[in-house]
């Protein structure tokens, strides 16, 4: 196999060891590097195996039934991979202070959902990084009621409001190809769907994203029109 099937087989193996339910404690000596970093919006950087250990085990104390999997192949490129997931649990266990928007008393009955994507450096056949980028801390801010996903989970559903986030920072930054991070498809779904207001959040640098092909040209101009469209209507 190549060095990118490989380390997609050792994501694969954490995953479900590690995130997945019944978790696998030995997976942290197994695969996680010495040093490894683990990073999430809603948890403190951890660092290390012993660290990496403490979190999962406090975390699934906390949530008994705790149980993340995978929503859709692995992306791998060099050393990276990617991987897009979803999950959560039900906070019937003790004390949880891990969050760093608060904290929760014991046993409160708070069901977590999240969905997300993951980007993890393997080196020398060890988990090095894992960075997640989740809409956790999302959706602790949005009002109650309020639902969060990708364009596929709401197809042929309507809301009154519709907020829909580019998810990368720039053309350069991103995981997927232009083709699909600039789907004209997608967008036009996606604020189709609102029934007053649509709202794309997205960083400027977005709209400079080198171009190969005349049809990635007119992908990234589509951001670029609506833009000028919602400019043009403030």
């Amino acid at each position: 196999m190549s060095r990118e099937q490989d380390n997609k087989v050792i994501v694969a193996r954490w995953f479900e060891g590690f995130w997945g339910n019944p978790w696998n404690p030995e997976i942290i000596d197994e695969l996680a590097a010495p040093d490894m970093l683990l990073q999430y919006s809603l948890h403190a950087p951890r660092h290390g195996r012993q660290d990496v250990r403490n979190f999962m085990e406090g975390f699934r104390a906390a949530f008994p039934d705790l149980n993340f999997w995978g929503a859709a192949d692995l992306i791998a490129e060099g050393d990276y991979v990617v991987g897009r997931w979803e999950g959560g649990g039900t906070h019937t266990g003790p004390a949880f202070s891990d969050f760093l928007i608060g904290s929760l008393p014991a046993a409160s009955g708070r069901k977590m959902r999240f969905t997300g994507t993951t980007v993890l450096r393997v080196e020398n056949g060890k988990i090095a990084e894992e960075v997640g980028l989740d809409d956790g801390l999302l959706r602790t801010r949005l009002p109650n009621g309020a639902q969060v996903g990708t364009v596929e989970r709401f197809e042929g559903q309507e809301a009154a409001v519709v907020l829909i986030s580019m998810a990368t920072s720039s053309g350069r930054d991103r995981f997927r190809q232009i083709e699909f991070l600039y789907s004209r498809n997608r967008l036009n779904v996606a604020t189709g769907w609102a029934r007053c207001a649509a709202v794309i959040v997205a960083s400027p640098r977005l709209l400079e994203t080198s171009s190969a092909t005349v049809e990635q040209m007119r992908l990234v101009n589509a951001l670029c029109w609506a833009k000028k469209f919602a400019d043009g209507h403030c």
